[in-house]
């Protein structure tokens, strides 16, 4: 299908807009730019509810306005028409004696209703009108659903009209896997044409359900009208359990989306919350990092201090010690050599410094390998 024209009537944003799509063969693509919220999705939602009627819309239509926002019902009228036009155009290939034809056939599809401006909004089922456009005018189809349903399926509505956000969604990373492949599966089904498949399966369970309500009818055994009962119950079960879930399925999909779109603004917010606050804490932690490195130059000072103290105080004793002999011993490692022998000459140490001579635990004194402080 290729998009020739499309033209929108009071359809929310759109009050009066017409497109003209590229039919050049050299420039096939038409691009739409303009701001955000300025109209560019309300032109995918048109552009499906002319083909598809109210099913194409989120939520199926339910509680989604269609009418402008600033609409002046005093002025313009309590009741809104709302009208969306496209022209399109198919082609088809059909091969013929080994000779490969193609057809083009262009149409032109209207669908229009009328919504109520007030606390309910209520609105009109659409109508829809379908032409085939020639030479010498517009023809009507009839049946225009179900030659749309046959041309474009439906199945195959979400694969080509879709936006950014759609298209993101088969491979963001904060969508469950299981969404994803059933996205996927959707996907795939639809562009293989498996609702055909489907439908016919639908036929065959539909058949058997009218045998088997026939069979209830006639002469048969009462077993047998009671298995054809329980099996018609099953099979209507099984019906509304498929819609309900396939309903289900489409809500939570139109929540999820609406959880991503907050979950992105929510993080686009703090994104630039957090810069400021990365920034406070980053000043937070170059100021603790000053005092830290402040309190170990004070540290180092102190201790320096101290320590060189301790070595003058040590360096300052009159006379040398001896130990096991009476040379004397002058440097500083000497000293240190000195005393780790007279402490280890000791069994009290304490006695040493306290007392300036060396004694036993019980005032006892030691034996000659020890040479006390003189002095």
């Amino acid at each position: 299908m290729k998009l020739l024209r499309a033209e929108f009537q009071n359809f929310r944003l759109l009050r009066d807009l017409e497109l003209r799509f590229s039919i050049d063969d050299k420039k096939k693509l038409t691009v739409i730019r303009a701001a955000n919220e300025s109209g560019k999705t309300t032109i995918l939602h048109a552009l499906q509810w002319a083909l598809y009627g109210d099913s194409a819309l989120p939520g199926k239509g339910e509680g989604f306005r269609l009418h402008p926002i600033d609409w002046d019902g005093e002025a313009d009228g309590r009741r809104v028409p709302i009208t969306a036009t496209v022209e399109f155009e198919l082609t088809t290939h059909r091969q013929t004696g080994g000779v490969l034809h193609e057809t083009r056939r262009r149409y032109r599809i209207v669908r229009a209703a009328y919504e109520e401006v007030d606390a309910t909004g209520r609105r009109t089922p659409s109508t829809v009108r379908l032409f085939a456009l020639n030479d010498t005018g517009a023809s009507p189809i009839e049946s225009p659903d179900s030659f749309i349903n046959e041309e474009l399926p439906p199945e195959l509505r979400e694969v080509f009209f879709t936006d950014g956000d759609r298209a993101l969604s088969f491979i963001e990373a904060d969508v469950a896997q299981s969404t994803k492949r059933d996205r996927v599966q959707r996907a795939i089904r639809s562009l293989l044409g498996l609702g055909v498949i489907e439908q016919a399966m639908k036929h065959v369970q539909k058949a058997a359900a009218d045998v088997n309500r026939k069979a209830k009818q006639g002469d048969a055994s009462n077993e047998l009208k009671a298995v054809a009962s329980r099996l018609e119950d099953i099979d209507k079960t099984a019906a509304k359990l498929e819609t309900d879930l396939e309903d289900a399925k489409q809500q939570f999909e139109a929540f999820e989306g609406k959880v991503e779109e907050t979950d992105r603004k929510i993080a686009s917010a703090l994104q630039k919350g957090d810069k400021e606050k990365l920034r406070r804490d980053l000043e937070h932690a170059k100021r603790e990092i000053k005092q830290l490195d402040d309190q170990i130059v004070a540290a180092n000072k102190e201790h320096s201090q101290l320590f060189r103290g301790k070595v003058h105080d040590f360096l300052g004793l009159t006379h040398p010690i001896s130990c096991d002999g009476d040379h004397p011993i002058s440097s500083v490692g000497d000293h240190l050599r000195a005393m780790d022998g007279v402490v280890r000459g000791c069994s009290d140490w304490r006695s040493v410094l306290v007392f300036g001579g060396c004694r036993g635990r019980r005032g006892r004194r030691a034996g000659p390998g020890c040479r006390t402080l003189r002095g």
